[in-house]
């Protein structure tokens, strides 16, 4: 199961933060790997978190494309869950 939010909307240069939750809530306590697929567009770029979580809002370091990412998902008594922050800037201007 996935739960993905995030803001309805946002201005012209801010940068947009999502929150992905992954949970393995698989019947027989099975691991999993997941693959996370973040599909690139010309409307916005995926925006780099460096090192210890810096990001600096100035100058940050972008890209665009698809991203991938597999996410291992290990079993618990209850359940497992797994976070990640995609941070993304618009790119289209008004």
């Amino acid at each position: 199961m996935a739960s993905l939010e995030g803001a309805t909307q946002c201005r012209r240069g801010e940068q947009v933060g999502l929150r992905l939750m992954l949970f393995n809530r698989e019947p027989g306590l099975h691991e999993m790997l997941v693959t996370v697929i973040l599909h690139g567009s010309d409307d916005y770029r995926f925006v780099h978190v460096e090192k210890d979580g810096i990001v600096t809002s100035y100058g940050a370091r972008l890209s665009g494309g698809d991203h991938h990412h597999l996410v291992w998902v290990s079993l618990s008594k209850y359940f497992t869950n797994w976070q990640c922050t995609i941070i993304s800037k618009p790119a289209i201007l008004f």
